[in-house]
């Protein structure tokens, strides 16, 4: 029984390093494709980072693929259904902690347009009638620091269900606490705090973060929000250091 364990630890150590190479090579991917145009404010890093304990990737691609802007035309003598509209070619790549829009630009670049970090992103299902296979996507912070309402449309049901289970957040854990973007509690740190692993945040005493998901341990996972700095990651942070 110890060497079939011993052999099952092996095999995974195997399968979760070749996972990571993976998700590695395709950051480099990326980061050479997608472009951010000059108007985007703060554009994410996109280049591969790993972190320096367990050499893991920080950032990888969840999903990417096509879809369909639906843009209503300004006309304020009509109702929604009375209103034309037009369409707009998007290509969107989501991350593990981040969603960026872009515009397919030639047959393997893309120009990125906004992102928004992932736990402020809101995924409604349900869409007008006039829109198949829609998703009404809500950027609560997108990199103007604006509230955008994006109604797109998929290719197909079934590209339109993936996209859905993809951009939805997973459901806590048991012992876990998740919040939303609009709703999450904020805390302020008691003292300055520098980050052990590169996915962390950097705080200076009186820096006030969002907290968007509570573990059992009590670790918190923060978005950091100040009017000093502002770091869009979606980062760990020890909750001894901060206070309610």
């Amino acid at each position: 029984m110890h060497a079939l364990a011993t052999l099952n630890n092996f095999v995974s150590q195997c399968n979760e390093g070749a996972r990571n190479t993976e998700r590695v090579e395709e950051m480099f991917r990326v980061s050479r494709t997608l472009q951010f145009a000059p108007h985007v404010r703060s554009p994410p890093q996109l280049a591969p980072a790993c972190g320096r304990r367990d050499r893991r990737p920080v950032r990888w691609l969840v999903r990417s693929g096509e879809m369909t802007q639906i843009v209503w035309k300004s006309d304020e003598s009509k109702l929604t259904f009375g209103k034309k509209f037009h369409k707009v070619p998007l290509y969107v790549f989501l991350f593990n902690d981040l969603l960026v829009v872009a515009k397919k630009t030639g047959e393997e670049s893309y120009l990125g347009i906004d992102h928004c970090p992932r736990s402020l992103l809101e995924v409604c299902e349900e869409g007008p009638a006039a829109a198949k296979h829609s998703l009404l996507l809500t950027l609560l912070e997108n990199h103007e620091s604006r509230t955008v309402e994006m109604l797109v449309s998929c290719p197909s049901e079934t590209a339109a269900r993936r996209w859905a289970e993809a951009l939805l957040p997973a459901p806590a854990a048991p012992g876990e606490a998740l919040y939303a973007g609009w709703d999450c509690p904020q805390v302020a740190a008691l003292y300055a705090y520098t980050p052990a692993q590169p996915d962390e945040l950097q705080l200076a005493e009186g820096d006030v973060v969002n907290v968007t998901r509570k573990t059992s341990e009590g670790k918190l996972s923060s978005i950091f929000f100040t009017t000093r700095r502002r770091n869009q990651a979606n980062s760990p942070l020890d909750a001894a250091v901060v206070v309610k």
